[in-house]
């Protein structure tokens, strides 16, 4: 299995950035919402869209709905919450990575177990798992958002249920993600094995030694 030490018999990897590209996931739901505030009358959707993903680009995720609905009719609290569903209720049209079912398939094959944990509200992230058609290649697959509030990651509590799930010693587990803000620290609290496939919006941060991961890669074909 590439550099990971021998002891492994699990890898568990994130989800978003990782196995897919989770900005196929935001395009269709920013399209989903730009198609609903038109159906208020507000603008069309092809210019609603344009608008919104300019929003993104400059301000990041946490009030585009916000921003976009500021001096319109519709500029309130419902209406902000009915964008929100739209975004995340379109049926995701997203594909997994190239190297992502090669890798997970190499894995099994090799009789290791294989596991996912993912952030986000739930029924979000199991759409997106549904629609990558790639639950069958898990073992075990934990929602963060389902563990309670605060303990999704950097949180070790996931780490420590995935081990219990898996029923192995966490010396013996491998994780894979993509993001040094989250995905690396917990695991390596509770002696999980890290790695960092270096891809998507963090591929080029150069955090702290605390908060990358053991080894990089540039594709989970490496693994």
């Amino acid at each position: 299995m590439g550099n990971l030490p021998p002891s492994i018999r699990a890898v568990v990897f994130d989800l978003d950035d990782t196995l897919y590209e989770e900005m196929e996931f935001v395009r269709g739901g920013m399209s989903a919402a730009a198609a609903f505030a038109a159906s208020l009358g507000t603008g069309d959707a092809k210019s609603n869209y344009s608008r919104l993903m300019r929003i993104l680009a400059r301000d990041g995720r946490g009030k585009v709905f916000d921003v976009f609905l500021r001096g319109t009719p519709h500029d309130d609290p419902e209406t902000v919450r009915r964008m929100v569903r739209a975004y995340r209720e379109h049926p995701p049209r997203i594909r997994p990575c190239p190297d992502a079912i090669p890798a997970l398939e190499s894995i099994r094959s090799r009789g290791m177990l294989t596991g996912l944990i993912t952030d986000g509200n739930a029924a979000v992230q199991r759409s997106k798992v549904a629609a990558l058609n790639i639950e069958r290649l898990f073992d075990r697959i934990i929602y963060t958002d389902e563990l309670g509030e605060g303990l999704s990651k950097p949180d070790p509590a996931p780490f420590v249920e995935m081990s219990g799930r898996l029923g192995l010693d966490p010396r013996r587990i491998a994780y894979v993600g993509d993001n040094p803000e989250k995905d690396f620290t917990g695991a390596k609290k509770i002696g999980w094995h890290t790695v960092r496939v270096l891809r998507g919006p963090h591929a080029s941060a150069a955090p702290p030694p605390e908060l990358d991961a053991h080894e990089r890669i540039e594709s989970l074909t490496e693994i």
